[in-house]
């Protein structure tokens, strides 16, 4: 007698089938345990894990249909943000101080055809990638810019000030750098610094730190890490 080969009809069909199908097979077992009693996995706890995959599918789909709901109240909102600047702010900008450049940078708007600029973001930090040592009594400092990864200034920065500190207990911070008698240096031109060291000093280390001064307040707005040279 030939023999036939069994299926489950459980492979490549959907969340929905294969709880539907298995759910239905569990029965048919437990009703007629004696046609496949040697089974390792028993009907009735199958039966939980069905139970258990509709609760999650149900919420899986309640979630799905949050986040719908979400997607769309943010298109909606993102909609309503370009509406306000397009049709108010700009039109009303425009109207009261279109002609003033100075205005309407200070509101964060351009005019038409010029480039855009993006405000600095914590991302932009003045970094040192290296500090000469080639001229006895000075220090040469090249400084770019970590997002931007090029020594020009971000825009909106005034400019980067360099802080020295000769020796002494090394400083983690500026306010460190200070209080250890350290002060301001000077200011970075074109991502390069070059600092005569004090008289007498050979052998010290010499401790800087950048800072990165916004222009819209004047004040700081990033502070580098803490670099160091030995004094030539």
């Amino acid at each position: 007698m030939e023999t036939k080969t069994v299926v489950g009809d459980v492979t490549n069909v959907s969340d929905a089938d294969v709880m539907t199908r298995v759910d239905l097979k569990a029965d048919r077992l437990i009703a007629n345990s004696t046609y496949a009693s040697e089974v390792k996995n028993a009907p009735a706890a199958v039966k939980i894990i069905v139970q258990d995959m509709r609760e999650e599918v149900q919420s899986r789909d309640n979630l799905d249909a949050q986040s719908a709901a979400k997607t769309a109240n943010i298109a909606k909102m993102h909609a309503k943000l370009v509406d306000i600047v397009n049709n108010d702010w700009v039109p009303t900008i425009q109207r009261q101080c279109g002609n003033d450049p100075e205005k309407v940078t200070a509101l964060n708007f351009r005019y038409k055809g010029s480039i855009e600029h993006t405000p600095p973001t914590t991302g932009n930090i003045p970094m040192c990638t290296g500090i000469d040592r080639n001229v006895p009594g000075e220090h040469t400092m090249h400084i770019i810019d970590t997002l931007a990864n090029k020594a020009a200034l971000p825009w909106g920065i005034l400019r980067c000030d360099v802080y020295g500190q000769c020796d002494g207990v090394a400083p983690t911070t500026l306010a460190e750098l200070t209080a250890h008698g350290g002060g301001w240096l000077g200011t970075v031109d074109n991502g390069k610094f070059t600092y005569v060291t004090p008289a007498g000093g050979k052998g010290k280390t010499e401790y800087y730190i950048f800072v990165y001064i916004l222009k819209e307040t004047k004040k700081p707005f990033a502070y580098s890490l803490v670099y160091s040279a030995i004094i030539s």
